[in-house]
């Protein structure tokens, strides 16, 4: 239900602020659950960051309507 919630709120905020961006929904040091709103593109500066911090690089598994699924591995 936090995660709907969370979801709807990021989708307000970034309505009024020039597009959708992209936003972390989930990960830990193997994947990473990116949201978008319309360019699944824009996920791919935000997985990188997520993966960085395990020092590993982002490698896109899915792309479905509105997430997109990263897996980080050590490259």
């Amino acid at each position: 239900m936090s995660r709907l919630l969370a979801l709807i709120l990021c989708g307000s905020l970034s309505a009024g602020c020039g597009g959708p961006k992209a936003f972390l929904l989930g990960g830990d040091a193997k994947r990473a659950e990116v949201g978008y709103g319309a360019d699944p593109a824009t996920t791919l500066p935000l997985a990188k960051a997520h993966c960085a911090a395990y020092e590993r690089a982002p490698r896109l598994l899915q792309a479905q309507e509105n997430i997109a699924y990263y897996e980080c591995y050590k490259p």
